[in-house]
């Protein structure tokens, strides 16, 4: 499971680059959505998720969008826009131009501890890759997530490797906390198997 790390390329300046947020990704204060409209009318604006959680298009009223995933959040903004438009959705076009920057804490068995500044649309498994995860005395198999002081999602690196739809992707918010907690017991399996090593 460390080595999952350590061979990694993906390093904290790249995470800039991250792909467009997946349909899961939460909206939040700070990104910014566009909206564009193909056919008879030009309009092509960005429309930025204010500090009450909205944003204020004209002639379409205040639409909170705050804690709302990606997905539903497209749908609400068509449908607002095609009813004042009087268009067809499918002429509409709405997308995420930029995502909000949070500061996230990582903490115990982890060889690089503090704070660092993501994308939100970081999930916390490139986020651990990026920070070169955990030490060689720190779990792989229990790595939680805390929230408002909850812990409100465990990762086990194993399982996400032989199976990486088991493990949910998990986006992080300003002031999450990562915890890399000891190792549990380990075993050694060696002779004449595939894979000698300890687990």
């Amino acid at each position: 499971g460390h080595e999952f790390f350590r061979h990694s390329m993906l390093k904290i300046k790249d995470l800039g680059e991250e792909p467009r947020p997946p349909k899961n990704y939460k909206l939040g204060i700070g990104d910014e959505i566009s909206v564009l409209i193909w056919g008879m009318t030009d309009y092509n604006r960005v429309f930025r998720i204010d500090d009450q959680g909205a944003i204020n298009p004209p002639m379409i009223g205040r639409l909170v969008l705050r804690g709302m995933d990606y997905e539903k959040a497209q749908e609400i903004v068509k449908s607002k826009f095609a009813k004042n438009f009087e268009i067809e959705e499918e002429f509409i076009e709405v997308n995420i131009t930029h995502t909000r920057i949070v500061s996230v804490h990582f903490d115990g068995q982890i060889l690089n501890r503090g704070s660092f500044r993501f994308p939100a649309v970081t999930s916390v498994i490139n986020a651990l890759v990026a920070t070169d995860g955990p030490n060689q005395d720190g779990s792989v198999r229990n790595i939680y997530v805390m929230r408002d002081g909850k812990v409100i999602h465990t990762i086990d690196i194993y399982e996400y490797l032989n199976n990486p739809e088991s493990q949910e992707s998990i986006f992080l918010e300003e002031h999450d906390r990562v915890i890399v907690p000891d190792k549990g017991p380990v075993v050694n399996i060696s002779g004449e198997i595939k894979r000698t090593h300890n687990y």
